[in-house]
């Protein structure tokens, strides 16, 4: 699941996707996962963006839009504060696994509309629900918190104090079921 193939393949799509980050409006999707809603953010917050590469094409991902195994997650986060960064998932198991740090410390981003992370997730082999939680923090966090709180939280967005939340709920599937 925690596969880092080179960042070059996300980094052609990132500049475009980094510009046109802070236009984004989150839409819904008529292929909605039907047990967990597909975007919470908390005002006021940062924001994830769920690049997803296939094939080598990369395209920005919409609540419920369906991945699936082998597929390539990249994340452009937007804050309009300086915080402490980490983007976490949770599968449809309720396997919560940290793609972002990959140290046990919160990375700091200033202010920004739009920056790619250094972190690249090959998606395993788990169905159903995949959930990319982010979350911006004002001083970091233990990262053994935060997958406590989103183990603890199950379908909900999880609270931890002086932290904002984002979350994108895609739906994976086997290649053969499109």
């Amino acid at each position: 699941r925690a596969a880092r193939p080179p960042r070059g393949r996300l980094a052609a799509v990132a500049a475009g996707v980094a510009a046109c980050a802070a236009l984004l409006v989150v839409a819904g999707s008529a292929r909605r996962s039907a047990t967990v809603p597909d975007t919470v953010r908390v005002k006021g917050s940062g924001a994830v963006t769920v690049l997803v590469e296939r094939g080598g094409v990369t395209r920005s991902a919409l609540p419920g839009d369906r991945v699936a195994p082998g597929d390539v997650l990249g994340f452009v986060v937007r804050t309009p504060t300086p915080a402490y960064v980490a983007v976490l998932g949770r599968d449809a198991r309720s396997t919560v696994t940290v793609y972002v740090p990959a140290t046990a410390t919160m990375e700091r981003v200033d202010a920004i509309a739009g920056r790619q992370l250094d972190a690249a997730i090959e998606l395993d082999a788990t169905l159903g629900d995949e959930t990319v939680l982010a979350f911006f923090c004002d001083a970091p966090v233990p990262i053994a918190a935060l997958v406590e709180a989103v183990r603890d939280a199950g379908t909900t967005l999880p609270a931890v104090a002086g932290c904002g939340a984002d979350r994108i709920v895609l739906v994976k599937e086997a290649m053969g079921s499109r």
